[in-house]
This record gives C-alpha cells, sequence and structure tokens, in this order.
C-alpha cells in the first residue's frame, strides 16, 4: 500500500457514529491523506479482520473484540458509555423471553454468545436459534419476521424506531454485560508501532471535531453531507446529540482505552466462551 495514504474502512454505512472522522478530513486536522471505504461498496466482501491482515487497509472500525485476534491491536474507542441495545417486539418482555427464539447475526466475533449471556443473566437457560445472513440483510429479516432479535444502535436505529410502536429494546448495561467499546479502532499490531504518529494526529483531530460536535449537534450535517441518504436534517442532529452522550471519558477526552475496563471485558468473554 501506498504509505503516504492511510486507508480506514467503516464498520457500517456512515452515520453519526462516524461524524467525529468526517468533520475532521472536512475541516483539515489529520495531517495524513485519509480515504474512508464503505463496506457495503463491496457487499462486506471481507471482514475488518481480513482487511486489515490482507493490507487492503491501515484502519478498522468493529468491536473491540477484534483485537483478540492475534496481530491485531486495539488503538482507540469511539465511544465511551455503551449506545448500543438489543432489538425485539413487544411481546417480549425481558431478556429470558428470547430462549429458543431466532437471534438474527451479523457474524460479528463473540456477538452471539454476548446475546446467550444477556439471556443467560436474566435466567433463561435454553440456547438462541441464530440465523446468519448478508449484513445488508440483518435487518430486512428482522422487520420481515424472520428473526426475533437484533442488534442496534440506540442513537440511529433506535432513534428511528422512536415513534412506532411495536418494538422493545435491551440495553447490555442493566443486565451487567461489561461495555467492551463498540465502535472501536483497530489496526494491525506492526502498522501501530510503525504510525504512531498517524494515530495520535487521528486522535488529536477526533477529539477536536467531537467538541466542536457537542457544542454545535448541526455540524454533523456538514460532516454527513452527501453520505447519508433518506434521513431528515432533524433526525440527523438529534442522532448527533444522543452519540455525543457517549464519546468522552469523564475528563472530556475522546479514543482512551481504559485497562482495568477492556480487561474486565476479556474476562467477561472468556468466561461465557
Amino acid at each position: 500500500m501506498d504509505h503516504d495514504k492511510v486507508k480506514l474502512i467503516l464498520d457500517w454505512s456512515p452515520n453519526t457514529n462516524h461524524s467525529s472522522i468526517f468533520l475532521a478530513l472536512k475541516r483539515g486536522y489529520f495531517n495524513f491523506d485519509l480515504h474512508i471505504k464503505n463496506p457495503f461498496d463491496d457487499h462486506f466482501q471481507y471482514s475488518a479482520v481480513e482487511r486489515l491482515t490482507l493490507n487492503q487497509v491501515h484502519l478498522a472500525l468493529g468491536p473491540s473484540e477484534l483485537a483478540l485476534h492475534q496481530g491485531i491491536e486495539l488503538v482507540a474507542a469511539m465511544n465511551q458509555h455503551d449506545n448500543s441495545a438489543i432489538l425485539t417486539t413487544e411481546e417480549i418482555k425481558r431478556p429470558r423471553d428470547l430462549q429458543g427464539l431466532i437471534y438474527g447475526s451479523f457474524g460479528g466475533f463473540y456477538e452471539e454468545k454476548i446475546v446467550q449471556e444477556l439471556i443467560k443473566k436474566d435466567g433463561g437457560h435454553q440456547p438462541l436459534k441464530i440465523h446468519r445472513t448478508a449484513k445488508n440483510q440483518v435487518y430486512n429479516d428482522f422487520f420481515s419476521g424472520k428473526t426475533n432479535a437484533v442488534w442496534i444502535f440506540l442513537s440511529w436505529e433506535g432513534l428511528n424506531l422512536a415513534n412506532q410502536k411495536g418494538y422493545r429494546y435491551f440495553s447490555l448495561n442493566n443486565y451487567n454485560i461489561p461495555f467492551g467499546y463498540t465502535p472501536a479502532l483497530l489496526a494491525k499490531k506492526e502498522w501501530s508501532l510503525q504510525n504512531n504518529h498517524i494515530i495520535q494526529n487521528f486522535k488529536n483531530g477526533c477529539q477536536k471535531a467531537v467538541t466542536e460536535l457537542i457544542e454545535k449537534p448541526k455540524l454533523a450535517l456538514e460532516a454527513l453531507d452527501g453520505l447519508v441518504n433518506g434521513y431528515s436534517d432533524q433526525f440527523i442532529i438529534e442522532s448527533q446529540k444522543r452519540v455525543n452522550m457517549a464519546q468522552l471519558n469523564d475528563k472530556g477526552e475522546w479514543g482512551v482505552i481504559d485497562h482495568q475496563r477492556w480487561q474486565s471485558f476479556k474476562k467477561f468473554l472468556k468466561s461465557s466462551n
């Protein structure tokens, strides 16, 4: 790859989870040439880890547990607080009611085990039935009734359903499921060591952009201009407000990975394996 350019693959199509990156890029806060790729462009042909190990990209967004793969490093946290939940239908009153039902999986590393652990912590014992399909089909399968539950981000899919009846969601932190930084910024360890200056500049640029987005959430419209279709300005601004609440730690810092929290999450994954 051309080392004058840095390629980053998103975890999903552009949305307010990514506003800080796009705003920093558009405002020139990075001192390197960043090229951002949308995984929908090739229909998720490769996973984030595959793209990194095949040297297709230098940086990737994805769940932090991908850093458990050999040679992959967790370099920054996009969010400091969990902004996700398990979406289901209103007749499902609590997580244990999902036991034995069908979960629509994105095929994420540890994803299904985390959801099974959610059910277990609520007193359920019967295993989920797992439905795996193309990532761009997962939500369609849920809303068409093929599956009973699916993972969402509250600031995007959750907000989109806010005024629709018939659904409910379960936040994992309400059931003592530790937060493991999702989405997170990942890189190959070798590349990270050789390009620490790029990672630090990336963090600094995003810190500046996040600070501006918190002060003026409507800047998300500038950040995502031309990248998001089918959503009103009002929706994007409200979504950004919700993302803003999750992005900084108690010291007002972006991207920080707390060692104790990360170790706790890894211990949780090991115990639920």
